[in-house]
């Protein structure tokens, strides 16, 4: 159990094609990621809640969604973003999943897929909902980089 903790998190530090470590508290966000060197931030409220938009080029999307704790768990959070995924028409398949998250398939015809990722942190008072950016087509690939760029 020691070994696979320590070679998850030895894994969740290096350096994915290029890219590095940040703590993204100078944003008011207490979340450290792996990102591209070039990354922008933007930060929006939508009423209880904020958003935090990382971009970092046509490889990288980060959304962070931010809000009060509403008393769930990790794994209460994580069932109900599942849902709410699985329930959306051009869901496939789930192709990657652990306690905090999941990576996901949607199929826009034969050979037009997109993929994305949920990936939710509790801290303090308040939840964190991590996932692709809104808007965006990500290949495999780079859905599950972004979603092994969070750092726990």
């Amino acid at each position: 159990m020691v070994v696979s903790a320590l070679i998850f998190f030895s894994c969740a530090s290096d350096p994915i094609d290029g890219w590095s470590e940040k703590d993204l508290m100078q944003h008011g966000l207490p979340i450290r990621m792996l990102v591209p060197d070039d990354v922008t931030v933007k930060k929006s409220e939508l009423g209880l809640q904020q958003d935090f938009t990382i971009d970092g080029g046509d490889d990288y999307g980060v959304q962070v969604f931010v809000a009060e704790r509403s008393g769930g768990s990790v794994a209460n959070i994580v069932a109900e973003l599942r849902t709410s995924i699985e329930n959306n028409s051009a869901f496939h398949e789930i192709v990657h999943e652990q306690e905090d998250g999941f990576v996901y398939e949607f199929k826009f015809g034969p050979e037009r897929s997109n993929f994305g990722f949920r990936r939710v942190k509790l801290q303090g008072d308040y939840e964190y909902v991590i996932q692709n950016a809104m808007g965006r087509i990500f290949d495999k690939e780079q859905a599950m980089n972004m979603f092994e760029a969070v750092i726990p």
